[in-house]
């Protein structure tokens, strides 16, 4: 798997005290962000939530015929990123 990397306390996000792992690893773990496990700050959206929020600015822009230059803080949430870019108009 290619997304399969290791993750450690060096990273951003990552339990300064947990022990090294894989992504595919994580799951197991039991983290529980309101349990306190994972380091703040963190967001934590809901996908359901976020697809409402891309197709509703999407609608917005495209009834009014403006242009957006969306930006993001990509080496904070990459896989956030891609799902945003595509879909609104003049990207």
């Amino acid at each position: 798997m290619a997304d399969d990397f290791r993750l450690e306390a060096s990273l951003k996000g990552y339990p300064l005290t947990a022990a090294p792992c894989l992504v595919s690893e994580i799951g197991a773990r039991g983290w529980n962000v309101l349990a306190g496990d994972l380091p703040l700050p963190l967001a934590v959206p809901r996908r359901g939530a976020l697809e409402h929020n891309l197709a509703w600015m999407q609608r917005y822009v495209g009834e009014r015929g403006v242009w957006l230059a969306p930006h993001g803080k990509t080496t904070m949430s990459p896989n956030c990123w891609p799902c945003s870019s595509p879909r609104v108009p003049g990207v």
